[in-house]
């Protein structure tokens, strides 16, 4: 079906949009300080799908109150917007995104707009709706490089990785696409490291691992996966980590490296069962293979 390129460009035979979510480091943001934004961030990446979409949907009428920073309601949000899409409502995200890009542009939150913007793009790119989802990035982006509105390299960072994904999977040209998506990649990279986001240089390094195997760059692609790795490790994102461990099995067949591709395998299946993760049979066919 029309599935098949995409997953297929990756090398990995993994659909990126089945990369475990991230909470674009709100929880530790937010820790302290708002509360409810740092719990539905941890909810989002523990795959607790139905307890962000309670929790968000009860807290976002008082976070868009005046006891809270503007961009609060943003924050929340998009993580429920991201929740939604994963539960298999993406029409809900996508009119919730909407709604509040709306709002914050009425008020002239620029960075409440671009976060809404950026969620557009991550609900609209794996329904294969590239041409909206690449203007929505590119348009977050350039928002949140703007300094007169407080520049936010963590956050243009993650816009430049979801711009990655659009240009591997959706550009017409692969050779291209991959080529667009390895400089998006470095430059988020580039971000991560100098703002100290950790789980956004796994991110970067997971983006740029998967441009350089649509490349046919083996050796490349497992060094930037092995580093990618290591960051998922760092911060505890188990998910995250088993994901990659996941892809490069598949990297490691296409590099004739079969007992390493095995024990990453088992490594994928182990974290997945401990993290009671619906991807635990992929790590099992992996196995098999």
């Amino acid at each position: 079906g029309p599935r098949a390129p995409r997953r297929g460009r990756c090398g990995c035979g993994m659909d990126p949009a089945r990369f475990p979510p991230s909470g674009d480091g709100l929880a530790l943001e937010h820790s302290g300080r708002t509360q409810v934004i740092a719990d539905l961030a941890r909810k989002l990446e523990e795959e607790d799908y139905d307890g962000v979409i309670a929790s968000g949907t009860n807290a976002l009428p008082s976070l868009r109150g005046a006891d809270f920073p503007a961009i609060a309601a943003a924050d929340a949000a998009r993580l429920l917007a991201k929740a939604l899409a994963r539960s298999g409502k993406p029409d809900q995200a996508y009119k919730l995104a909407e709604e509040e890009r709306d709002a914050c542009r009425r008020a002239g939150n620029k960075q409440g707009e671009a976060r809404m913007l950026l969620t557009i793009a991550d609900i609209r790119w794996p329904l294969e709706d590239f041409e909206q989802a690449l203007q929505a990035a590119e348009s977050s982006q350039a928002l949140f490089r703007d300094q007169a509105s407080g520049g936010q390299p963590k956050m243009e960072a993650i816009a430049l990785i979801a711009a990655a994904w659009i240009h591997l999977v959706g550009d017409e040209d692969i050779e291209s696409g991959a080529a667009l998506a390895m400089a998006s990649a470095r430059k988020a990279l580039e971000l991560c490291q100098r703002c100290g986001y950790r789980q956004g240089e796994g991110e970067a390094l997971h983006a740029l691992a998967s441009a350089q195997s649509a490349c046919n760059m083996p050796e490349e692609c497992l060094a930037s996966a092995d580093a990618a790795l290591d960051a998922f490790l760092e911060v505890k994102h188990r998910r995250a980590a088993a994901f990659e461990w996941l892809c490069m099995s598949s990297w490691y067949i296409e590099n004739k490296q079969p007992d390493k591709a095995l024990s990453a395998a088992e490594e994928a299946l182990e974290t997945f069962q401990q993290v009671r993760s619906p991807l635990e049979n992929d790590a099992l066919m992996a196995i098999f293979q």
